[in-house]
C-alpha cells in the first residue's frame, strides 16, 4: 500500500511539474513569435527601401512561421500535461468531467450479475450433487 500511495504522489508531482514547464514556456514562446513578428516588419520595411532582398524577408517569414509551429506544438504538451494532471489526482472521470453519457454504477452492475459466471448468461443454478461436492473435506 506505501508503494502504491508513493507512485501516486510521485505520479501527480510529476505530472505537476510537465504542466507548470508547459506553461512558462508557451509564455516564452509566444514572446518569440512576437519578436519574430516585430523582426519580419523590420526586414520587409527594409526591403522597401533596399536594404534587404527578397531572401532576407522569406527567411524572416520562416522565422515566423518555426516560432508559431513551436508555438502550437507547446499548447497541445501543455493540454496533454493538464489532462496527466487531472489524472494522476484521479480526477478524470466522466463524474468529474460532466460528460453527458450514462455513468458506470459498480454496485448495480454487481447487483445485476452476481451469481452469474463471468458476467453472462443466467443465474447459475444449484443442483442437489453441490451439497454432496462441498461436504467432502480435503
Amino acid at each position: 500500500i506505501e508503494e502504491a500511495r508513493r507512485a501516486a504522489i510521485e505520479k501527480a508531482l510529476s505530472a505537476w511539474e510537465t504542466y507548470r514547464s508547459a506553461v512558462a514556456a508557451i509564455t516564452a514562446i509566444r514572446e518569440e513569435v512576437r519578436a519574430a513578428e516585430v523582426a519580419l516588419e523590420g526586414v520587409r520595411q527594409e526591403e522597401l527601401v533596399g536594404q534587404r532582398t527578397v531572401l532576407d524577408v522569406l527567411d524572416a517569414e520562416q522565422e515566423r512561421l518555426d516560432a508559431k509551429v513551436s508555438l502550437v506544438k507547446e499548447e497541445r504538451d501543455e493540454t496533454v500535461a493538464r489532462f496527466e494532471l487531472i489524472a494522476s489526482i484521479g480526477a478524470l472521470t466522466a463524474k468529474d468531467l460532466a460528460l453527458d453519457v450514462k455513468l458506470y454504477d459498480p454496485a448495480l452492475h454487481y447487483d445485476r450479475t452476481e451469481g452469474r459466471w463471468w458476467g453472462i448468461g443466467g443465474a447459475v443454478k444449484t443442483h442437489d450433487s453441490d451439497a454432496d461436492a462441498r461436504a467432502v473435506k480435503p
